[in-house]
């Protein structure tokens, strides 16, 4: 993401490098999986060619690359700080299908060939216009003829109330040199003005308590390159549109499907937006109700037919991920209803209703199909009645997942529900353990590990049972780099064993390891 000039020897990325993450709406399996839903026939990903433009350190597609060892991947970047670290930690991991390019994004002509998957996350807003103009060609020109491009940007009109913001945070922050520092100073000015301003001025007080609150959770590198860059340009989404169709893109859709429905706006809303055809028009009407100010959205060549239809069949092809949990019941009997809650509220009357959410949330841990997902509830009911349950799932199907409570997976994906007799963790997660604490999960999230989590998981490797990582954990304890007060009447090690099989069953949830 080092593009802050073309014309610069060093961009401010390589003074104070971008946090380079992974960002789960990115990976080309979600792209996939979006694009064969809406009538694609997108690239398989473990074969996959993929770019990412403005990739930092590569740690956006570094897990690509590891989890489909048959996939070209190529990352592009600026800063030559940052892909030289990328460079070193693909190195350290042994991979030989991804390469890390210290190159501007103009350079990126006809001869890198073509792309299955264009990732540009987090660079289109802050870039120069002719830098800009030149992304749309390279999603045009190097974009496979079924292939899809992930851009994101800031937009209008949510970032109308926050230029000021960022105009005051600049001006202040413009009269320090240190780049650490300017970032203090900006968070203080905004801070001084929210405590300053006058009670009486409510919608500007919240505009900027809101923006501090965000800033605040974010680190120093985010606001230096979020809010304290010369370039960020804002688009209304209909702009957008339009400069990916004059360059023979067409808009595919968001990268957050909730997103695009009109039924989570509100009712009066829902109503008269959901007369609009234009798929461009009513989603720009959906930002100019929601106050929108980011957008993740998918191009494809405007060539490319599309089928946004979305019915229970068409979702049943696929596997899922409940984000729902079952609400605390004090003690109710279990014949009552269950709710579940998470983005929704959903409540299961029928004992086979309860049943599916049931499972559903057992299975958390890794994306199941509909034919896993009937049997399990025909297992936990004692039923051969497939097609009930097949049905009573797919009566709820089309709200659960456009309304944000399941995710979409085109394939099952490698994350497990079951604690094997020897555990794993990504090759990726046991190795970024050794030098952070934040790791990468199954589903190409981050994960915060404490100082103990961060040991135990680099024996998780597949060849070790339980019994063996257990003592190894155990000499950490006995040479005072773990601290453990054993239990009332339980020994070091018994105390070491609870601990273990209880994260164990943590990692499971949290989609780190892997079957």
């Amino acid at each position: 993401m080092g593009f802050l000039s073309e014309n610069s020897a060093q961009t401010s990325y390589d003074v104070v490098p971008y946090d380079s993450y992974p960002f789960a709406q990115t990976h080309p399996a979600h792209l996939m999986t979006l694009g064969r839903l809406f009538g694609m026939q997108a690239p398989d990903v473990a074969t996959a060619r993929i770019l990412e433009l403005g990739c930092a350190s590569g740690w956006n597609i570094i897990p690509i690359a590891t989890d489909h060892p048959h996939a070209t991947v190529v990352g592009v970047d600026l800063s030559s700080v940052q892909i030289e670290e990328g460079r070193r930690h693909i190195q350290s991991l042994g991979l030989d299908n991804i390469r890390l390019d210290c190159a501007s994004i103009t350079d990126i002509d006809e001869t890198w060939g073509t792309f299955d998957y264009i990732i540009c996350h987090g660079v289109l807003s802050w870039v120069p216009e002719a830098v800009r103009d030149h992304i749309f060609k390279v999603m045009k020109r190097n974009l496979a003829a079924n292939g899809i491009a992930y851009v994101s940007y800031n937009t209008l009109p949510g970032w109308n109330q926050v230029r000021s913001v960022r105009d005051m945070m600049r001006y202040h922050a413009d009269n320090f040199s240190d780049p650490t520092e300017k970032a203090s100073q900006a968070l203080s000015v905004l801070k001084f003005a929210a405590d300053n301003t006058n009670p009486g001025r409510k919608g500007y007080l919240e505009i900027l308590k809101e923006e501090m609150a965000l800033l605040e959770g974010h680190s120093k590198s985010y606001i230096l390159h979020e809010h304290l860059e010369a370039e960020n340009h804002q688009y209304y989404f209909h702009q957008f549109a339009g400069q990916a169709k004059d360059n023979g893109l067409a808009y595919l859709g968001d990268a957050m499907l909730p997103s695009m429905y009109v039924g989570n706006l509100a009712p009066d809303a829902s109503k008269v937006l959901g007369e609009i055809e234009d798929i461009v028009r009513l989603e720009q009407y959906m930002d100019f109700v929601t106050n929108r100010r980011f957008r993740s959205t998918l191009l494809c060549h405007d060539t490319v037919a599309l089928d946004r239809t979305i019915n229970p069949e068409k979702l049943a092809k696929y596997a899922f991920v409940s984000h729902l949990v079952p609400q605390e019941t004090d003690g109710e009997e279990a014949s009552s209803p269950v709710t579940f809650v998470g983005p929704q509220t959903a409540t299961a009357h029928s004992a086979l209703d309860i049943a599916v959410f049931q499972v559903l949330y057992a299975e958390r841990g890794k994306p199941v199909s509909l034919p896993d997902l009937t049997q399990k509830v025909a297992d936990h009911l004692g039923s051969t009645d497939h097609a009930a349950i097949r049905q009573a799932f797919l009566n709820n199907l089309c709200a659960l997942v456009l309304g944000g409570s399941l995710s979409l997976y085109a394939e099952p994906g490698k994350q497990t529900s079951t604690i094997s007799d020897k555990p794993m963790v990504s090759k990726v997660c046991r190795y970024r353990a050794t030098f952070s604490n934040r790791v990468i999960n199954g589903y190409h999230g981050l994960v915060t590990l404490s100082e103990v989590d961060r040991i135990l998981v680099r024996y998780l490797d597949g060849t070790q049972d339980i019994d063996s990582i257990c003592k190894r954990m155990l000499e950490h304890v006995e040479k005072e780099e773990i601290n453990v007060t054993p239990a009332d009447g339980m020994t070091a090690i018994q105390t070491v064993e609870g601990y273990v099989r209880h994260q164990f069953s943590v990692f499971r949830d949290l989609g780190l390891l892997f079957g």
